[in-house]
């Protein structure tokens, strides 16, 4: 693990070091005179725009492997943001101008750790190892790592309400996750105090992740929690969080959302799977206001898929259908749980025809402008295999008519250029090789001369791409030999053709990147 910070020491101090910030002297600014004049007279929207380019951020996304190492990884992230965090506080030592936009940019966003775990110590002699029978939330213990930060949350000093006034991101993340909460004591009365304390906050986006978040745990825990939540809410994010929450948050702020992402969910750990049908999921009639959601490594029936879909949209009469207000789909590694949890096989992965035919609820695909499809893979040696048949893929675009961005990370054939939308700037598609020797599997893009190729092809149907990518697998290059190839031959199928694909990119004046999936 890389250095030991301490967690509560550096967040509580964070804060406190920002008192100073609404105040009309800087401590440590003797005098104004001292700084050069031009630095006086720097615009503050340029201020801003530097500071916000440069303001530590801590990355919500989980990886999608979890276990120990995940464990240990995001406790040293957030170790890391932290410590960023201060450094980045004494910007504001500069002048009392860069101290005033340093305000909102220092408390737009705040992550709570609704759970962190603390390691008992260790015997001489024993070798140290993260253990769920090493480990205890232990929050309000006087010696826990994260109880200097609690004891500052429960104080009603001025320092709470400028957060509170800032505050545009709340970030209530379980730093146990994934082991089973039942190993750690219950602390929903202190996180409800808590979280309640921004009850007035402007808050924007809300992200959950985690087993334990201690949020929409009842369909009552927004009035009683976060009652100005649903007038201010936009973007709403859920990662390895339970269904019953998804579904209580769903209900009480679904119509007010334009940004929904679910990540790392699966029916199989949820404990009602096998006792309870597919109707106690429950949804707002509508979510009128969706325009993204982001649905990645997802398992749950395909019923559930479908009343999720079915729900987003506007109604356009009374009594009539629903009008879909999606403009932006991602889905990224979705499975099939068997409707009947009794039945043997329990989960396949979303084949092109089902996804297909979800597209037509509500009339989806008629209004997406972006779309990326990652299909699912057990593991990566179905990567040998067709998971979604070529032609569906190109009857899916066909039918999303008004895509501006479309990326696809399986095998196309050669068909799908002659049905791209007209007005498709931007296209994204995968290099897959051919097998050595040749096997069922079939590619069209199986090496850079063919996206040469598909370029021509696009220019002289009309189409006027503006940026082509090219994904690569990242496996490809770690392990070439899993695709029956040396490094040689890998470096070879990244090379070979390159100069001419880039040649016709730049006479079609068509950006080219590469990018790793």
């Amino acid at each position: 693990m890389a250095r030991d910070y301490d967690i509560s020491t550096v967040q509580q101090d964070t804060f406190k070091d920002t008192q100073l910030a609404g105040k009309d002297t800087v401590e440590g600014d003797a005098s104004k005179d001292d700084l050069p004049p031009a630095g006086q007279r720097v615009p503050r929207e340029l201020i801003h725009e530097i500071l916000t380019s440069i303001r530590p951020a801590f990355d919500i996304c989980s990886p999608s492997v979890l276990g120990a190492s995940v464990f240990t990884s995001r406790q040293n992230d957030f170790a890391v943001y932290l410590a960023d965090m201060k450094r980045f506080l004494a910007l504001r030592l500069i002048s009392r101008i860069w101290n005033a936009v340093m305000i909102p940019l220092i408390y737009q966003e705040f992550v709570i750790p609704t759970r962190f775990p603390v390691t008992r110590p260790v015997l001489y002699g024993h070798i140290p190892s993260v253990l769920p029978t090493l480990i205890n939330s232990r929050i309000t213990n006087p010696y826990g790592r994260v109880h200097k930060l609690v004891s500052f949350l429960r104080d009603d000093d001025g320092i709470v309400d400028t957060l509170v006034d800032n505050m545009k991101t709340l970030v209530l993340y379980d730093f146990c996750h994934p082991f089973s909460s039942s190993e750690y004591a219950d602390e929903t009365q202190l996180m409800t105090q808590i979280i309640r304390k921004f009850r007035n906050s402007d808050i924007k986006t809300l992200h959950c992740y985690g087993r334990e978040t201690y949020a929409f745990r009842h369909p009552a825990w927004l009035g009683d929690t976060l009652p100005n939540l649903f007038s201010t809410i936009r973007n709403l994010s859920f990662d390895a969080v339970d269904r019953k929450a998804i579904s209580n948050a769903l209900v009480a702020l679904g119509s007010a959302i334009r940004y929904l992402e679910i990540r790392n969910r699966s029916r199989l750990w949820d404990a009602d799977y096998e006792s309870l049908s597919e109707a106690s999921f429950h949804l707002p009639s509508e979510m009128p206001n969706l325009e993204v959601l982001r649905l990645i490594h997802i398992s749950t029936t395909l019923s559930e898929f479908t009343k999720l879909l079915s729900r987003v949209g506007t109604l356009q009469s009374p009594g009539g259908a629903l009008s879909s207000t999606l403009q932006s789909l991602v889905v990224t590694q979705l499975f099939v749980l068997n409707e009947d949890p009794q039945v043997g096989g329990f989960y396949s992965p979303l084949t092109a025809a089902e996804f297909s035919r979800l597209l037509d609820i509500n009339g989806i695909a008629e209004n997406l402008t972006f779309l990326y499809i990652g299909p699912g893979l057990y593991s990566m040696s179905d990567a040998f295999n067709v998971i979604w048949r070529p032609e569906i893929v190109t009857e899916i675009v066909r039918k999303c008519v008004r895509l501006i961005s479309f990326s696809y990370t399986s095998i196309i054939d050669e068909s799908l250029v002659d049905h791209l939308p007209a007005n498709l700037a931007s296209l994204a598609l995968a290099l897959r090789p051919s097998l050595s020797p040749p096997s069922h599997i079939s590619s069209y893009l199986d090496a850079l001369p063919m996206f040469t190729d598909l370029v021509r092809r696009a220019v002289e149907r009309g189409h006027r791409l503006e940026k082509l990518t090219i994904l690569v697998m990242d496996q490809l290059q770690r392990n070439p030999g899993f695709w029956r190839m040396s490094f040689d031959e890998v470096r070879d199928l990244l090379q070979l053709g390159r100069s001419e694909l880039e040649e016709t990119c730049l006479e079609a004046e068509v950006e080219l990147a590469f990018d790793l999936i």
